[in-house]
Parts: C-alpha cells; structure tokens; sequence
C-alpha cells in the first residue's frame, strides 16, 4: 500500500512539472504575440525579452544558414538558399543567415529573404556592419561573437569548390560545430569525380 502511495506522488509530481512548463509556455507565447507595444514598434521591457528568450532557448534550434560562396556556382548557391529560407519552419528554428562573398567575406545578414537571390543582400549586410559592428562582426573561430555563439547547428547551402568538396566541412569540424550534410572526407571524395570513380 505504502509503494502504491509513493508511485501516485511521484506520478502526480511529474504530471504537475509538465503541466506547470507548458502553462509557462503558453504564457510567454501569448506575451510575445499579443503584447500591445510591438503594435507601436515600442520596446519591450527587459523582463519580456528574458522570458522571451528563455521560452525560444527551450523550443527553437538556432540554425545557421551560410549561402554565397567563392566558386563559379555563386548565384546558384543565392537561388537554393532562398528557397531553404522560405521553406524552413519558422516555429522550430530561429535563423541566422550569413553569406559568403566572391572574395570570401563573411557577412551577417537580416534583411529581406528576397534580396538574397537578387545579390542585393551584399550591399545591405555590409551598411548594416559599418553602421553597427558590434552587433554584425562575425568570426569563424575566435574567442568573440564565433560561429558556435551564433547558431546551434549550420546548413551549408553552397555549391562547388570551397563548398562542397570538404573545405568548408573541415571549418565546421574544427569548430566543433554540428552541419547538414556529408562529412570532410564524404564531400570531397563525391567532388573529385575520379576518386569517386575509383572507390565505387
């Protein structure tokens, strides 16, 4: 008799936890939908932004979506990357996206989805950096706003050389940063067409 107690409390404890998170989250999302001063493009005081933030860190995966790139295929990496945007759910996963120059410049970007495919995203993210840097700065490996503070996980929507032939991947991996898509030695033996021949 004494267990059966002992398992309905612990039962009935766990059952409160879940429904006590999942009140909080309800909560919070109603806070950040239907709080009057976004309606005025007003701040929100600092306690929404946290609870905001907190709700978002335990539903919602930071992912990082890198187009661009330094090969010949630039502006096809520019038209896949619009549509991984436009397709990705927007409730599960909070996007960063970051384009990759001709000349290998890195870039934060948060402007409108369809100047990417345009190429007028370049000219938008570099205003935004000169006239913010601390906010916009990006580095792939350092001790200051990195690739890892940034994102959780990377999609790479690049195409050829410095993309898809285990370059890139090798940045990932030394960053210790989860990415879509084949591994260092995957991508570059399926790039070189003879290899690839050779091991299949």
């Amino acid at each position: 008799m004494l267990e059966f107690h002992v398992s309905y409390f612990t039962f009935s404890l766990n059952l409160s936890f879940l429904i006590l998170r999942e009140l909080l989250i309800w909560y919070n999302t109603l806070l950040e939908k239907f709080w009057l001063l976004d309606v005025y493009g007003l701040e929100r005081p600092k306690y929404l932004e946290s609870r905001i933030k907190w709700k978002r860190s335990i539903e919602m995966t930071r992912l990082g979506i890198i187009f661009g790139g330094q090969s010949g295929e630039h502006e096809v990496s520019l038209m896949s990357a619009t549509s991984v945007i436009n397709a990705v759910d927007k409730n599960k996963y909070e996007i960063t996206m970051i384009g990759i120059t001709k000349e290998g410049k890195w870039l934060l970007y948060d402007g409108p989805t369809n100047l990417i495919e345009s190429g007028e995203w370049r000219n938008y993210a570099e205003l935004k950096l000169l006239a913010d840097p601390a906010k916009y700065e990006l580095t792939a490996l350092g001790s200051t706003k990195s690739l890892k503070d940034l994102v959780d996980v990377i999609f790479p929507v690049l195409h050829g050389p410095m993309g898809e032939d285990g370059t890139i991947q090798g940045l990932f991996e030394m960053i210790g940063i989860p990415y879509v898509g084949c591994k260092v030695l995957g991508s570059s033996v399926a790039m070189d067409k003879i290899a690839s021949k050779q091991i299949l």
